[in-house]
């Protein structure tokens, strides 16, 4: 892929719309025997797409000036594997933006991580670089799921997705009329979704 320069910050968000594009061509309805589904990306393109693919505690956010932009380091730790698994169990995600002495830099769809939070990231291998503009997540942010519990006491899962069929993942559908009772469906824990993109990955 052609390395892009920091002085061309556009030619870096133009990459992540083209990869964005990919992720998202396959929002479709699912099959009418089921209403209650809907697809939301092409979750195997975006694990085809991935150099790494983990989940991971934030347990440092820091930003600092770098080559005369402002990025953040973001530390994952109790790292566990999916894609391109390596010997350390902290990994530090570079993003574009942040706040260094007063001075901010926006970058538009970078994501935002929060301390103490678990997540799982399809990214590029490199976990950030001038060579994608910092902006690593697959398909702009598409690649980043927060796992957390719906309801109090209940275990962490990856919020809204209840299933994966033919490269998509399906999602609950979010009903205007609370008198109609959506189907639950199941839920992905983070060993359950990871185990997914193991298998995704190894798909023809």
């Amino acid at each position: 892929m052609t390395e892009l320069a920091d002085q061309h910050p556009h030619r870096g968000a133009l990459r992540r719309l083209l990869v964005a594009g990919l992720c998202v061509a396959g929002i479709v309805a699912v099959a009418q025997d089921a209403p209650a589904l809907l697809s939301r990306m092409d979750l195997r393109t975006c694990v085809r797409t991935a150099g790494v693919a983990f989940a991971g505690t934030v347990t440092g956010i820091r930003a600092e000036r770098l080559e005369g932009t402002v990025v953040t380091r973001v530390t994952f730790s109790d790292v566990v594997y999916a894609k391109g698994a390596r010997s350390a169990k902290s990994l530090i995600l570079t993003t574009c933006g942040g706040e260094v002495d007063g001075e901010s830099i926006w970058c538009e769809d970078e994501p935002v991580f929060h301390l103490h939070q678990r997540y799982i990231l399809l990214a590029a291998a490199d976990l950030g670089s001038h060579r994608n503009g910092y902006s690593s997540i697959v398909g702009a942010n598409q690649g980043m799921f927060l796992l957390e519990a719906e309801k109090p006491g209940g275990r962490p899962v990856v919020p809204g997705v209840i299933g994966y069929r033919n490269g998509r993942l399906l999602m609950k559908e979010r009903r205007a009329d609370p008198t109609v009772r959506p189907d639950p469906g199941s839920r992905f824990n983070e060993k359950q979704f990871l185990d997914l993109i193991r298998k995704v990955d190894k798909e023809p």
